[in-house]
């Protein structure tokens, strides 16, 4: 890609920027009062979802490339991390009652539904690149360790058992 979405605070509180690869053309998209971060590409690369504390606490959004057609997803929980998969959903962190937890919000389907079941505190979703695991980091066997969980919230597997673990990320399929 040509394009680097980031968070920056230039102008004080924290926004979207978006600029070419070689730094140039860098402007705000989100140009909000708000604090704003974690962008994550649409899988077609036309949007960009991201954060945002506009109600009082972070909320996914959605956003055109062009700074245009602003879409507040609607979650009623405090959210962080999100990733875009190209099955058209968004996995990410959830604050539950019980800590984090893992969600997606589907848009084949829309709503929200938490993968994981409140055991630790679940964290920093990376969605295989096709679309069916999600790794996170939890805390449910002690230390911070990555776990694969299906799409669907079946399946659990604790994938390191040493140390601390976190910033998982899944290597895009091979191009040719």
């Amino acid at each position: 890609g040509s394009k680097l979405p980031y968070m920056s605070s230039r102008h004080g509180n924290s926004e979207i920027w978006i600029a070419n690869r070689d730094g140039s053309d860098a402007h705000n998209l989100t140009n909000s009062p708000a604090d704003e971060g974690a962008p994550t590409w649409s899988p077609d690369g036309g949007k960009l979802a991201f954060t945002s504390d506009r109600t009082g606490s972070n909320q996914l959004y959605i956003i055109t490339m062009a700074g245009t057609g602003l879409v507040h997803l609607p979650i009623n929980q405090k959210v962080d991390r999100p990733t875009w998969s190209k099955l058209n959903f968004i996995a990410f962190t959830i604050e539950t009652s019980s800590g984090h937890d893992i969600a997606i919000y589907d848009f084949n389907n829309p709503g929200v539904k938490i993968l994981t079941d409140g055991v630790g505190s679940n964290e920093s979703p990376a969605i295989a690149p096709n679309g069916r695991h999600i790794v996170f980091v939890t805390t449910r066997w002690g230390r911070k360790q990555l776990a694969i969980i299906d799409r669907t919230g079946q399946n659990i597997q604790k994938i390191t058992d040493v140390g601390d673990n976190e910033h998982p990320t899944w290597q895009p399929f091979a191009t040719k």
